[in-house]
């Protein structure tokens, strides 16, 4: 095999990667603007669907940060209740439905092994961190429950979809993912929890 065939074979494989890697993942990384205020969150598009790669951190009543420090609230976002996170997405965006997060959820890999693969590749405890290969940057952020106290940082990510329970009103489905664990569970949770928010970009 001579030099310069060598040379654009390897020249049409890496055009084919970079191709391939604006199609989906890491590469594929935007920003989006909060016009609200003025907040920016990383996103990332995974198979046809743009998420946010970041917890929403967009104060409105009804909503809770771990702590008051705007350092935790900017990292890890708030807590919203089931209905307030229905309306909390920025214009163009939206709480995404559980099938939304089921076609997710296939596209890494499936439920047995999503967990690993979405998770932070830092910050969660128990040898607990991702591999983050998508760049979707699920952060360890806890919950709060309808008491209001708030579940322990660096075990587990729980996010909020726009379905509501099948068996009950009461309860809405959400997204699960520990520490310790490569999986994630989809579960009912009542709608007075506060779970973090990820939004996705509406469809043209």
């Amino acid at each position: 095999m001579n030099r310069r065939f060598l040379f654009v074979l390897i020249l049409l494989l890496a055009t084919f990667g970079f191709a391939q890697g604006q199609a989906s993942g890491p590469d594929a990384q935007g920003v989006l603007k909060d016009s609200r205020d003025g907040q920016e969150y990383k996103t990332v598009k995974i198979g046809d669907a743009v998420w946010m790669a970041e917890n929403l951190n967009f104060e409105v009543e009804e909503s809770w940060c771990y702590t008051r420090f705007n350092y935790e609230c900017r990292k890890y976002g708030r807590f919203y209740n089931w209905d307030v996170a229905q309306n909390v997405c920025p214009e163009g965006w939206h709480l995404p439905t559980a099938e939304e997060f089921d076609v997710l959820i296939a596209a890494v890999g499936g439920k047995d092994s999503a967990g690993v693969k979405l998770k932070s590749s830092d910050g969660w405890s128990h040898y607990g961190n991702g591999t983050d290969e998508y760049g979707f940057n699920a952060t360890p952020s806890g919950f709060r429950d309808y008491r209001g106290r708030f579940d322990r940082q660096t075990l587990y990510a729980y996010l909020w979809s726009a379905t509501v329970d099948s068996a009950t009103s009461k309860k809405a489905v959400g997204v699960h993912m520990m520490a310790g664990r490569n999986d994630v569970s989809v579960y009912p949770y009542a709608k007075d929890f506060g779970l973090s928010v990820r939004c996705v970009k509406n469809k043209e």
